[in-house]
């Protein structure tokens, strides 16, 4: 839509008009949307970050996860339409692989959930996080050091679908596994505390990636591996998580 509305309309209007769009459909989710559990008495200390969390080692290891894969997902998400375009790509089709991206994102935030409910939430976690590694160094990687234009559109096409999918579970999976460590009634308290460290890994990641694509005279094979490197570190550090909750065994995990 926006790259329509750049033809015709200013950036500052085509922004705008997104805007709209948004606040219309926040607006139906906020009106319709129901508690699953019966309403308590709000406990505001429960709302808000507490750094003392962190002495749970356990949950340190997991924010710091979070933290990573966050740095991956983003930098991958912001500078695919612009290694699309530097590669040669046609401008239509760089811009739409954020689409394809969002497509598979959409079965992404949907499907892991089921699958979390039959193998355990670290266990599902841990297979999107691998796929998000596997897509990024097998289709990702290779499209940025082949010559061909129309091999770079099958690979990227390609990866945009697949790692739509598995990073969808960073999305939505990610604070249930916070959930995992912790009662309900404790939540708020846990999520505010590990996306604050979190939301700052959000923030850092993209100039970070830039820096490195500055620093690489335009060259993105720094910055691949720079998102690569996130979700190995953050695989490691979400299978480390797992094996102190759980224990070595691959069955689906019982922590409530």
């Amino acid at each position: 839509m926006l790259s329509s509305l750049f033809t015709f309309a200013s950036f500052a209007w085509a922004t705008r008009t997104l805007g709209f769009i948004f606040i219309f459909l926040l607006i139906i989710a906020n009106a319709l949307v129901r508690s699953r559990l019966p309403r308590k008495p709000v406990n505001k200390s429960n709302l808000l970050p507490q750094p003392t969390i962190f002495k749970n080692q356990t949950f340190l290891i997991l924010a710091i996860a979070l933290f990573l894969i966050e740095w991956g997902l983003f930098a991958a998400q912001s500078y695919l339409v612009s290694f699309a375009l530097a590669n040669g790509l046609r401008p239509t089709l760089s811009y739409q692989l954020i689409s394809i991206m969002n497509a598979g994102s959409f079965f992404g935030r949907w499907a892991p959930g089921l699958l979390a409910d039959k193998i355990g939430r670290f266990n599902t976690m841990i297979l999107m996080i691998a796929l998000c590694l596997v897509t990024t160094v097998g289709l990702w990687l290779p499209a940025a050091l082949i010559v061909s234009s129309s091999s770079k559109e099958g690979l990227l096409i390609c990866f945009a679908l697949l790692f739509g999918f598995a990073s969808g579970s960073n999305i939505t999976l990610a604070p249930v596994s916070v959930g995992q460590l912790c009662r309900t009634e404790d939540y708020g308290r846990y999520f505010a505390t590990s996306y604050t460290v979190v939301g700052i890994g959000s923030l850092v990641g993209i100039p970070i990636a830039g820096e490195i694509l500055s620093r690489d005279g335009g060259n993105y094979l720094g910055l691949i591996a720079f998102c690569a490197t996130s979700y190995a570190s953050g695989l490691v550090f979400f299978i480390w998580v797992r094996i102190r909750v759980v224990g070595w065994g691959l069955g689906k995990e019982n922590i409530f």
